[in-house]
């Protein structure tokens, strides 16, 4: 239990979650999610309860699910029932050869091939990543105790967001764009990747960019592949942003002076 400077507590916990074979012919999948929530208050001793929205998190390429902490710990205090999800290369491996080979792909950008290739892995991540999170979904809103959260705590099925860092931000577009439950979406400092990068994202949007995100001259025109590619997917990346805030009012857009990728997480 973790103490909260707006008055009740919050509690973290960490649970395995047995996600069930799906008529689609999908295994039979656990997987580990780290959970915080705010203690219902009381009032002369009666707890007050109200349906709380939920937000998930997810966090990049191969990286752990704890890669924000502190502002899951943040968000809590405000209220929030946050759920953090590891990425996929941290799963079982997957029956189907493609998924597998995506879940095992590493993000690389030095060559022509391996950038081919990270395109390719990285549409199928965000589709993986989707399904899964529509999995859990699923279990949150048929079973919450599953979660093993508290009687007081009601998930609110009906105010769903959800938070990537860097390519969960990928993943978090895919699955807004597949599954309608999905309310709101925050991109920290993410590439989008498949179809997620080409269509508008369908709920409100928010971002925020580093300075690196903004290509210059120089690095789109590098010798260098990797420099080359990096600055053409951050350049792709802008475009679909100013995009986004053209054809939806609810559409936000922020680029952080100074920072750069890693501050988006708990080692700034």
């Amino acid at each position: 239990m973790l103490g909260s400077r707006l008055g009740a507590p919050v509690v973290h916990s960490i649970v395995t979650v047995t996600l069930p074979e799906t008529e689609a012919g999908e295994e039979q999948r656990r997987v580990t999610l780290d959970i915080w929530y705010r203690q219902s208050p009381s009032v002369q001793g009666l707890i007050i309860e109200a349906p709380i929205p939920i937000v998930f998190q997810l966090p990049g390429w191969v990286t752990p699910r704890n890669v924000n902490e502190r502002l899951a710990l943040l968000l809590a205090n405000r209220g929030l029932l946050v759920i953090a999800a590891d990425d996929i290369a941290w799963h079982e491996p997957y029956a189907d050869p493609a998924d597998e080979a995506a879940r095992v792909a590493r993000l690389e950008i030095g060559d022509k091939t391996s950038y081919e290739h990270t395109l390719k892995s990285g549409a199928r991540r965000v589709q993986i990543g989707a399904r899964i999170l529509a999995r859990i979904l699923d279990v949150l809103k048929s079973n919450p105790r599953l979660l093993e959260l508290p009687n007081s705590i009601t998930p609110d099925v009906h105010k769903i967001g959800i938070m990537g860092f860097s390519f969960g931000g990928a993943t978090a577009v895919g699955a807004a764009s597949s599954d309608q439950r999905i309310t709101a979406v925050v991109n920290l400092d993410g590439w989008l990747f498949g179809e997620a990068a080409e269509r508008p994202v369908p709920v409100p949007y928010l971002v925020f960019s580093s300075s690196q995100s903004i290509p210059t001259p120089a690095e789109l025109s590098s010798s260098r592949f990797e420099e080359r590619a990096a600055a053409g997917l951050n350049l792709k990346e802008q475009s679909h942003q100013a995009n986004q805030v053209r054809l939806r009012p609810d559409a936000l857009r922020f680029r952080i002076e100074g920072s750069d990728h890693a501050d988006f997480t708990d080692s700034i």
